[in-house]
């Protein structure tokens, strides 16, 4: 079961670095801390965590599926876009490979959300950040999509154990399937599919046109040399 036991914390400095070290945890146990002092993103970026303003959870997964290790974090971006949708009734959607979309009235997407993989052994941690309640001015700032918050999208102040089973029931579903299952749905919400992309990963930079996510979870772009396997790095959009 997804979120047995848990282990709640007041504050920490990443609930991702707990989970990390806590070495006798079972698979899916979870850490949950009201606030974080050094939460982490993709990329060393720090993830602003408040008191009480979000949800700062990282879960503990030893899979025995033989399913690529990164498929895991598209999993769980997936199960906290159907949390997330069913709670709102917002349209939630996905950015290839982390990020959590939610849009405003015209339609224009604003992150809310951000999943950070890693891995320790045979054991993967997989750190969720949710905004929840932040006002405008709580959110930093960001280069490609403007930062938001479930309660500036909703007009609604949200409740984050609430927010917490949600997300723990919708991924105890989908983190028991297989990615073949559930690679549609995840498309279905991947924006930018059909957009014109740039890939930038140590130095090398690659412009194409997104054309979806492969059974390994690598995003497919179209090149002027042909289809193009994206594993990791940084993926823009010319909006």
């Amino acid at each position: 079961m997804i979120g047995e036991p848990i282990l709640r914390l007041e504050t920490t400095d990443s609930t991702n670095r707990v989970a990390l070290d806590w070495d006798e945890a079972p698979h899916g146990a979870a850490v949950v801390a009201r606030a974080q002092s050094g939460g982490r993103g993709r990329l060393g970026r720090h993830w602003e965590s408040p008191p009480d303003a979000g949800l700062y959870l990282s879960l503990i997964l030893r899979p025995e599926s033989p399913q690529n290790s990164a498929v895991w974090s598209l999993l769980a971006a997936l199960g906290v876009a159907r949390a997330l949708e069913k709670l709102s009734g917002l349209k939630i959607g996905l950015k290839w490979p982390n990020d959590v979309l939610g849009f405003d009235p015209d339609g224009a997407p604003r992150k809310i959300g951000g999943i950070l993989g890693e891995a320790k052994g045979s054991k993967i941690v997989v750190g969720i950040g949710i905004n929840l309640n932040q006002s405008l001015e709580e959110l930093p700032e960001r280069p490609i999509f403007p930062a938001s918050s479930l309660r500036l999208l909703s007009a609604c102040d949200w409740d984050v154990d609430v927010v917490l089973a949600a997300v723990l029931s919708e991924l105890d579903d989908v983190l028991g399937r297989n990615w073949d299952e559930v690679r549609a749905d995840f498309e279905r919400r991947c924006w930018g599919i059909g957009e014109v992309a740039r890939f930038e990963s140590e130095g090398a930079s690659l412009l194409g046109v997104v054309a979806g996510v492969d059974g390994d979870g690598a995003l497919m772009l179209r090149s002027a040399d042909g289809l193009k396997r994206v594993v990791a790095g940084e993926l823009s959009y010319f909006l």
